[in-house]
């Protein structure tokens, strides 16, 4: 027996592992009898076979000479498994057979046109178009829809007038298809063409999923008309195509509305407004915003606990304005706290003066959320008298509570100034500090002569936290009372008001500051002598470097990294002397410091004449940083000193890094 008989006689096995395995032992090459055992392969039972035996076919180097064969088995009708095969390998090889499959549809057999159809569109190449719509009058119904479906797939513009035209002498599965492949090309088209098919109810939910993708103003009456009157699935295509329509066209839609027409589409969307599918839910929402119907309010407060929706529900509330936050205000007492929340936000938004009475009585609800809510809605609404209430939030328990009021406050300060302070400073003397603390909040963003006077005595205040308070609320600036009191701020008993001070001054950015801040280098606390460094430095410039160098060797390392860190800033060609003596100071942090500066300086000698006294420092964190820095900068050069300290270090985590260095620049340089 030959080699291919036996492989004939494997392929006719029952057994499918035995059909596999003669196709994986097919020889490699060209030949007519390989190309035979895959065309009966194509044809076997298992999809398994035929999907071996495609990857086979498509190995071969003569598909263009060999393709016809596949061609061929496009006209065995009594084996679909074949065809789908032949038609997957065609598919595959693209523009290869563009010119066979385009003679193939004028095929004789009608399944073989449909099967070239749908090839030339898998293939998607320009060229198919003409092809694709001249069977747009072939006289088989599949061919015609599947040119359609093909059409729309490749999304070729110049296909748009023939599938218009073909609309006219179409069947009704025809014309279905060539609707939706309209529609998937998007051209926009003139919609009397597509109008006269509105009121063919089977066609009415293609038709209006096409006018949402491709028409324009003309189209809205249309649409609307096809949500009130149906039917269902008719109504929720034309609910998404309107919205659609809108966010190209919206600003059309007000002028297509009359009041009866209006009022319909509004209580017809609202009974999707629980439909299933999110996107119609979202739709009927956003149309029902723009048409304004207060009718339906009720129900869009329902929505925002629906996630999905919620977003395009509250815009839809807003948008009905004053009159959509009466209708809530005649329910807030037959609703639960959360909706009272929802309600007293959209107070706020839509400025509903009317609903003021509820939100004040809604800042003393048990409901902290409610009561945040409420004192944001406030703000917003701008009513002068809830400034009193507002001000009484300022010792509410709930931190997000005191600080939506603060804000509102502030908000309705900007309108009545003068009376805001009043109240305010009526605060000035209560017991609780968050509440002098977050008067003084207030009284810093409000500003003004009055406002500062009174920052002033807050920093005699006997709470350091409200002292701090005080000198945060000061907006920085040259002026000299303001740089006055925060300068006395540096005597405080307290670190912190003291650090706050120091940081204050250096946003002033005056010279006259520098007096005073001089004075915190030598304060008690290490955070105070840190920001001293920093702000002399942001202010003064290179000119100040002897000041701030004298502190490198303060006893806490902290201050003396702030040293480096400012002097690398404000004069960065004189940092690395300072990098050098800092490797000699007590505090190993800042001996690191020094060294990671000296790297981002590439300064490889200073390390290499120092790398003998720090590889012996006591510090295992110092002597890694010297390694890890030493192979950063000399590279190759490191190898030899890097495999001597390797011998000499007895840390065994410094070792693992020494030898992982090493191992390092050995790969790195081929070594």
């Amino acid at each position: 027996m030959t080699e291919w008989t036996e492989l004939q006689t494997m392929l006719a096995s029952a057994d499918e592992e035995t059909r596999l395995d003669a196709l994986r032992r097919l020889p490699a090459g060209d030949t007519d009898a390989a190309l035979q055992l895959i065309l009966q392969a194509l044809g076997d039972s298992s999809w398994r076979v035929r999907k071996q035996a495609v990857e086979l076919y498509l190995q071969r180097t003569d598909v263009d000479q060999s393709a016809g064969k596949v061609v061929e088995q496009l006209y065995s009708s009594d084996n679909a498994g074949l065809r789908n095969a032949a038609v997957e390998i065609l598919i595959r090889l693209g523009s290869v057979v563009t010119r066979r499959m385009i003679a193939e549809t004028h095929s004789a057999d009608h399944d073989v046109r449909k099967f070239a159809i749908d090839i030339l569109g898998g293939i998607s190449d320009s060229d198919c178009t003409s092809a694709l719509i001249d069977a747009l009058r072939d006289p088989d119904e599949n061919v015609r829809a599947a040119a359609a479906e093909n059409l729309g797939n490749i999304g070729s513009d110049a296909a748009v007038p023939a599938l218009l035209n073909a609309m006219e002498s179409a069947d009704l599965l025809s014309r279905f298809t060539i609707l939706e492949a309209i529609g998937r090309i998007g051209r926009p088209v003139a919609i009397a063409e597509l109008l006269p098919y509105k009121d063919d109810q089977l066609l009415r939910k293609p038709l209006f999923e096409c006018l949402g993708r491709v028409g324009d103003a003309e189209a809205f009456p249309v649409l609307m008309e096809g949500i009130i009157s149906g039917p269902a699935n008719a109504s929720e295509a034309a609910i998404v195509a309107l919205q659609q329509l809108v966010e190209r066209c919206g600003a059309d839609f007000d002028s297509n509305l009359s009041v009866n027409n209006s009022r319909l589409l509004a209580q017809t969307l609202g009974n999707f407004f629980s439909h299933n599918k999110r996107e119609i839910r979202r739709s009927a929402v956003n149309l029902l915003g723009l048409l304004r119907d207060c009718d339906n309010a009720e129900k869009l407060l329902d929505l925002l606990s629906d996630e999905e929706v919620q977003d395009n529900a509250f815009k839809a509330l807003v948008a009905l304005g004053s009159d959509g936050a009466e209708r809530l205000a005649e329910i807030w007492l037959q609703v639960d706290v959360t909706k009272q929340s929802y309600i007293a936000y959209l107070f706020g938004q839509t400025a509903y003066r009317k609903g003021v009475p509820l939100l004040l009585e809604a800042i003393s609800s048990s409901d902290p959320q409610l009561r945040e809510i409420a004192a944001g809605a406030l703000g917003k609404v701008g009513d002068a008298d809830a400034l009193k209430s507002l001000i009484n939030l300022f010792s509410d328990e709930v931190d997000r509570v005191r600080d939506a009021a603060t804000e509102a406050v502030i908000r309705l300060g900007g309108a009545y100034t003068q009376l805001a302070l009043e109240e305010i400073r009526t605060c000035l003397d209560h017991a609780d500090a968050a509440t002098r603390m977050a008067a003084v909040a207030a009284l810093g963003r409000l500003g003004g002569v009055d406002a500062t006077e009174v920052l002033l005595e807050s920093l005699k205040d006997v709470s350091p936290q409200v002292r701090q308070a005080a000198v945060r609320a000061f907006t920085p600036s040259r002026d000299e009372t303001t740089i006055e009191a925060i300068a006395l701020a540096l005597m405080d008993e307290d670190a912190g008001v003291r650090r706050l001070a120091v940081e204050k001054l250096g946003m002033c950015a005056d010279l006259v500051t520098l007096s005073p801040l001089k004075l915190a280098l030598a304060d008690d606390d290490v955070w105070v002598r840190s920001a001293a460094v920093r702000a002399i430095g942001l202010i003064g410039g290179a000119a100040q470097l002897p000041v701030i160098e004298r502190l490198l060797f303060d006893p806490v390392g902290l201050v003396s990294i702030a040293v480096l860190d400012t002097v690398e800033k404000i004069v960065p060609e004189q940092v690395n002397d300072l990098f050098t003596q800092a490797l000699e100071h007590p505090d190993h942090e800042v001996v690191i410091a020094a060294i990671h500066g000296l790297v981002r300086n590439a300064q490889k000698d200073v390390l290499s004449a120092k790398s003998t006294l720090l590889s012996a420092h006591r510090s295992v964190e110092v002597r890694t940083a010297l390694y890890r820095a030493l192979a950063e900068l000399a590279g190759n050069e490191a190898l030899s000193i890097l495999t001597i300290y390797l011998e000499r270090e007895q840390d065994a985590l410094a070792r693992e890094q020494l030898l992982s260095l090493i191992d390092n620049l050995k790969a790195a340089h081929g070594l």
